[in-house]
């Protein structure tokens, strides 16, 4: 975002912060220009997308926690272990709880948080352990969190959404190129593939 005002400083911008079904129905009615998320089936909602690249979901833990010194993380590794959570009915948590619930792990959840900021913050503070999707390792600044690969991965692809019917306007291809630029960036880095 910082890159797009940098080129279109008068345009303004609304950043909202919700989950990918609240994401497609502000974008089919008309109330969000681009949204940003992982795939989803987006043709119910009457839109088209990007694709940007595939994430690798991580395992995010304060250095000073026992397992952070692992190579890998098991599925058996989070018994008796306390995590940190995104709220029920994100793709993400739906899928950890899958993969928890086939393997017969019993996870001891201590906290659970809407957005990633939350999750990190509250991993960073000790809380607990999450698994989370390549992004939060950019939220770690002091280095506080390590991020270790699962040993059973998840992985999904990150795209942009926009409306079917209208075609984009010059300033909103500006900003789908900067996205695309910095999904490059994000690839040559590790977080995208």
């Amino acid at each position: 975002m910082a890159k797009f005002k940098k080129k279109h400083p008068y345009v303004g911008v609304k950043i909202i912060d919700v989950g990918l079904e609240t994401l497609l129905k502000t974008v089919a009615d008309h109330s969000c220009d681009i949204g940003i998320g992982i795939t989803l089936d987006a043709g119910a909602y009457h839109a088209r997308r990007i694709s940007l690249g595939r994430c690798e979901v991580r395992c995010i833990m304060r250095s000073d926690h026992p397992l952070a010194r692992k190579k890998i993380i098991e599925i058996n590794d989070f018994k008796g272990i306390s995590t940190v959570e995104l709220s029920l009915g994100s793709p993400l948590r739906t899928r950890v709880d899958y993969m928890m619930q086939s393997k017969g792990v019993q996870r001891h959840i201590a906290a659970e948080a809407r957005t990633l900021n939350a999750v990190f913050g509250l991993v960073q503070r000790g809380v607990g352990i999450a698994v989370v999707d390549p992004f939060a390792v950019l939220l770690n600044s002091d280095k506080v969190i390590v991020d270790v690969p699962l040993a059973y991965p998840l992985y999904w692809d990150m795209a942009l959404y926009f409306r079917n019917e209208k075609p984009m306007s010059s300033i909103e291809q500006a900003f789908v190129e900067i996205v695309k630029e910095e999904s490059n960036r994000l690839k040559k880095c590790g977080v995208l593939k």
